[in-house]
C-alpha cells in the first residue's frame, strides 16, 4: 500500500517512479495474469487462426475496465490526479528514452487504450502456454532437445555425456538415463512404441516452429504498436487536451487500492456465475409447455 501524500509533494519523476513500482508489484500482475490466463487457457479465444473482431472488442473492453480500476486505486493513494499522472509519462517520455524494462511494463497500460496492442498481447500469451504445454510433454517423455541431437552419431557415448550434461541439470540427466536403462529391456513392442512416439513429437517439432513463427510475428506487431504509442510526443499532450479524457481514464471517485481487491473478486464472481445463470435457463425452458401441447 502506497503511502498517501499531498498532490504538491510529488515531482513528476517521483510519480513516474511510483507507478513503475506499481506496475512491478502483485497488486498489478496478479489481476493482469489472472486475467491473460483465463482467456487463453480456459476459454481459448485467441487462437492466431481466430478473428472474431466483435468478441475481442468486448474482451477488450473488460480488460480496459479493469486497468482503469487498478490505475484509479493507484492515483487515489498517492492522492493525485489523472493529469498528473499523464504530465509525468509525458515529461518522462520527452526527457528519457524509456528501457526495455519500462516499455514491456507499461504493454498493459498501452493495450487497455489501444486495441491494436492488445489482440496481438493475448495471441502471444496463447502462443506461450502453447509452448509450455509441447516443452512439458518433450521432457516428461524423456525427448532430447533437438541442439544436442544433431551430431549424436558422430560422438562417442563419452562425448554425448559430457555434452548432455553441459545442456541438462543433474535432475534432468538422472531421468535421461534412467530411462536409456528402461529402453535396453524393452522388447520389440516397446520399441515400435518409441518410434510412434518420435513420429508424433516430430509432428510437435513442426508445430512448435509453427508457433515461434507467429510468436515472433505477434512480438514485432505489439513491438511496433508500442513504438507508435509511447515513443510520439504528442500522444500525452492529445490525452491531456481530448474532451474525452475522462472517457479514457475515469479516475474520478478514485479508489483506494484496498477497495480494488474487492472490485475484482465481484469481477471474477460474476464470470463464475454466468454458466450458473445458463443452467437456470435451460431448466426454467424444459418446464415451459410446448404450443402444440396447450392447443
Amino acid at each position: 500500500m502506497f503511502k498517501r501524500h499531498s498532490q504538491c509533494e510529488l515531482s513528476s519523476e517521483a510519480i513516474f517512479d511510483k507507478f513503475i513500482n506499481f506496475l512491478s508489484s502483485s497488486m498489478w500482475n496478479i489481476p493482469i495474469a489472472t486475467f491473460l490466463e483465463q482467456y487463453s487457457v480456459g476459454m481459448d479465444v485467441f487462437d492466431d487462426e481466430q478473428n472474431d473482431l466483435l468478441l475481442y472488442q468486448k474482451i477488450h473492453d473488460e480488460f480496459k475496465s479493469m486497468v482503469h480500476v487498478l490505475m484509479e486505486g493507484f492515483c487515489g493513494d498517492l492522492n493525485i490526479e489523472a493529469n498528473q499522472l499523464l504530465s509525468a509519462l509525458k515529461h518522462h517520455d520527452n526527457s528519457h528514452k524509456l528501457s526495455t524494462e519500462e516499455r514491456s511494463l507499461l504493454g498493459p497500460v498501452v493495450a487497455a487504450q489501444n486495441f491494436n496492442v492488445f489482440v496481438p498481447m493475448m495471441i502471444r500469451e496463447n502462443i506461450e502456454l502453447q509452448l509450455q504445454t509441447i516443452e512439458m510433454i518433450e521432457f516428461l517423455c524423456g525427448v532430447i532437445p533437438a541442439a544436442l541431437c544433431l551430431e549424436y552419431s558422430d560422438m562417442s557415448e563419452e562425448e554425448f555425456r559430457k555434452v548432455l550434461m553441459e545442456g541438462l541439470n543433474r535432475e534432468q540427466y538422472n531421468r535421461y538415463v534412467c530411462r536409456k536403462s528402461e529402453v535396453e529391456f524393452q522388447d520389440e513392442i516397446e520399441k515400435c512404441k518409441k518410434i510412434q512416439l518420435r513420429e508424433a513429437m516430430n509432428v510437435g517439432l513442426q508445430e512448435k516452429e509453427r508457433l515461434e513463427e507467429c510468436k515472433q510475428k505477434r512480438e514485432y506487431e505489439i513491438s511496433t504498436a508500442l513504438e507508435q504509442k509511447i515513443d510520439d510526443k504528442e500522444v500525452f499532450s492529445n490525452a491531456m487536451t481530448s474532451p474525452n479524457v475522462e472517457k479514457q481514464l475515469s479516475f474520478k471517485g478514485s479508489k483506494k487500492l484496498s477497495e480494488v481487491k474487492d472490485t475484482e473478486i465481484q469481477f471474477l464472481n460474476k464470470k463464475e456465475a454466468l454458466p450458473e445463470e445458463g443452467r437456470k435457463m435451460k431448466k426454467q425452458t424444459r418446464k415451459m409447455p410446448s404450443n402444440s401441447h396447450n392447443s
